[in-house]
């Protein structure tokens, strides 16, 4: 379940100038030629930071940017995840208020990945 689609991400870094047209043209041809997302090719041929591609993708997703380096999280937080869970699925615990469990995601989209989650926290 893709939140945003190639031809999006690209016209969202052109009009805000993040990277070299020319560049951001070559990326996309790779990604419909190879058919990989678009980010993995900006990424791979360091089109773009990660960082920066990182708040794009979170302003067209509507998904908050996290930048775990610069968060404290306790380590009753961050265990409630087994790491190799978390290795795996690319996932981290780092806040847990009345809300509920804060996670970041390298792929929001996995669906899976929460129902893991959920049902090893038996929050289901």
């Amino acid at each position: 379940m893709a939140l945003y689609d190639n031809q999006t991400l690209y016209n969202t870094l052109l009009e805000l100038g993040i990277a070299p047209e020319k560049a951001l043209k070559r990326a996309l041809k790779e990604s419909t030629h190879d058919k990989k997302p678009l980010h993995k090719v900006l990424i791979e041929q360091d089109v773009v930071s990660k960082e920066h591609l990182g708040k794009v993708i979170s302003d067209l997703s509507k998904i908050p940017f996290i930048e775990l380096s610069k968060q404290s999280i306790a380590d009753g937080v961050l265990n409630l995840i087994p790491e190799v869970v978390a290795k795996k699925q690319r996932i981290v615990a780092f806040h847990r208020d009345k809300k509920g469990l804060h996670l970041a995601m390298a792929d929001p989209t996995n669906l899976e990945a929460l129902e893991l989650i959920k049902k090893g926290l038996g929050t289901r």
